[in-house]
């Protein structure tokens, strides 16, 4: 049987390890919980070694105050759990039932049996509590780590009511806390492998986390909070095969904030960013949950439109135009000027006619080799290009027919319109050369 001093040494060195190891590792980044974690762990190893202290120091100190940090690092494991999921537990959580439990172990300080009786009761069930806490607060992270923590919680919660019913069935079965019991040393080992369970568990917690607002921040812009170009270029692949081969329609807009450079140069380009979040938040109200929403670049933005035929796409295109110009924007830095603005947009979508081209030739190439689907993806690669340039086409055309409206190719589109927008664009090309010659 295991030497029950050196396991609260053990006891005491694994939490007080702990807490240094998140304070050295994380400085002043123990946000989201783990400052509250490293400060329980500190309590607990504190708590321990006044329990090993018992006979060499007043029982005040032996038997009352460990028992009111063991409450104190109850509260401060669901006040972490807590701010890590984005809540909070008021001071008086940590303060009444840590004052609650001085005085009940004031009380019964003389009464060995009760004591435990008591501590095995309460505790296990403010653990049971804190097990239940911790696997039902959740916001899609992995369930591994959480069952670790609330797996830990459940281990000590069982080690302590089994302490409980062993002195209720016999009082005297042990009046020491240093015992050789059986069961005082599987609840000690209990305790130790607890410490560690639950904290590693923490951590995974913000690992995962971590791991998730990296891929986020890999996949997002930072300022809208929409899709990068990079994501769009690769989902929108996957989309137009899928189209291709199930026959289903897919659209593209490309929608053109209407001279935003006018919004950085009057009101200041913080007040510019406003915009750009705001316009982004009316452009997702006006979406599906499947629609795809990318900022392409600068006040640029692409939607791509699973399973939506041109001219449905063309009618969302005009109620997001229409929500914009009706919409004010408002930002500290415009001096209380109401910002208004107008978008363009550009309309495109996969041709009937190619999408049954598509499907059969892809009917036909089902047993080719892996080269070939290799050859396949590049030309999604290329229809998703041809797309995007055909929408930001009809976004110029739109741009030279005056802006604020919507050009769709080809429903709403003329030859004479393309015609002009390609003139304006090599009348473009042709000043910029004469002023290079100048």
């Amino acid at each position: 049987m295991l030497d029950v001093k050196t396991m609260f040494f053990s006891m005491i060195a694994t939490s007080i390890v702990l807490a240094a190891s998140l304070i050295i590792a994380l400085g002043n980044r123990l946000h989201d919980g783990l400052g509250k974690w490293a400060l329980s762990l500190c309590l607990q190893g504190l708590m321990f070694g006044l329990l090993l202290a018992r006979g060499h120091i007043p029982e005040f100190f032996s038997v009352v105050l460990p028992n009111a940090l063991f409450m104190l690092g109850i509260t401060l494991h669901a006040s972490a759990l807590l701010e890590f999921y984005g809540r909070r537990l008021s001071i008086w959580w940590h303060v009444i039932p840590t004052l609650v439990m001085l005085f009940c172990f004031s009380a019964l300080i003389n009464a060995f049996a009760a004591r435990n009786i008591f501590h095995g009761i309460v505790y296990g069930s403010a653990l049971m509590g804190l097990g239940v806490i911790a696997n039902r607060l959740h916001d899609g992270d992995k369930q591994s780590a959480r069952w670790l923590i609330a797996g830990g919680y459940l281990m000590t919660a069982i080690a302590l009511y089994v302490r409980a019913i062993a002195l209720l069935l016999n009082p005297t079965s042990y009046n020491n806390l240093f015992a050789p019991d059986i069961l005082l040393n599987v609840g000690y080992f209990v305790g130790n492998s607890v410490i560690l369970m639950t904290s590693v568990g923490f951590l995974v917690l913000h690992k995962d986390r971590a791991e998730q607002y990296a891929q986020r921040l890999a996949m997002t812009d930072p300022l809208t909070g929409t899709f990068n170009r990079r994501i769009f270029l690769e989902l929108a692949e996957k989309e137009v095969a899928r189209s291709r081969r199930s026959g289903t329609p897919l659209s593209i807009i490309m929608l053109d904030l209407d001279h935003f450079k006018i919004v950085n140069d009057e009101h200041g380009h913080l007040a510019g960013d406003a915009v750009l979040k705001q316009f982004a938040q009316i452009v997702l109200g006006c979406l599906r949950r499947e629609d795809l929403l990318v900022r392409y670049g600068g006040e640029e933005f692409c939607v791509l439109l699973p399973d939506v035929e041109i001219d449905r796409a063309q009618g969302l295109a005009e109620r997001i135009r229409h929500a914009v110009s009706k919409n004010s924007f408002n930002h500290p830095q415009s001096a209380g000027k109401t910002i208004r603005i107008t978008v363009s947009c550009g309309v495109a979508g996969l041709a009937r006619e190619e999408k049954r081209k598509d499907q059969h030739k892809a009917e036909q190439n089902l047993g080719q080799s892996r080269a070939k689907n290799k050859a396949d993806t590049f030309e999604d690669a290329e229809a998703v290009l041809h797309l995007v340039g055909l929408a930001d086409e009809m976004l110029y055309a739109a741009k030279t027919a005056g802006r604020n409206r919507v050009v769709a190719y080809p429903e709403n589109s003329t030859f004479a319109m393309i015609k002009r927008t390609h003139m304006a664009a090599q009348r473009g090309a042709q000043n910029i050369q004469n002023a290079a010659r100048t």
